[in-house]
């Protein structure tokens, strides 16, 4: 099984890795920002794709969900692993924190969620 491993932040720890000598054993992540996939990957191009604890730090959300499902096979599976409605910071601004949105359940009628 192939795998790619995609953060916005990459660069970042290559910096830190480099000051440290810190060899990460399975490679550092590639660049990427969920907004950006689109110039990264081609359509339809990932049969799972596995997001933990990021959607909620990025300043549009549903813009990134909307693309992580363009890069995933019409047979594919998204899976979201995110906190639920975490709020640490007080917010000013959009960019404010890393939090930007919080996520929730939504128990709908049936009460399924």
């Amino acid at each position: 099984i192939s795998t790619t491993s995609c953060d916005a932040f990459s660069r970042l720890y290559r910096e830190l890795a480099k000051e440290s000598q810190f060899r990460p054993p399975y490679g550092f992540p590639e660049y990427c920002d969920v907004e950006e996939l689109w110039q990264f990957f081609p359509k339809n191009y990932f049969h799972v794709v596995f997001v933990s604890n990021a959607l909620d730090h990025t300043v549009h959300p549903i813009r990134g969900l909307k693309l992580l499902l363009w890069v995933l096979h019409p047979d594919g599976k998204l899976l979201l692993r995110h906190f639920r409605n975490v709020h640490p910071e007080r917010w000013m601004s959009l960019s404010d924190g890393q939090h930007q949105w919080g996520f929730d359940v939504d128990v709908g009628a049936s009460g399924e969620q």
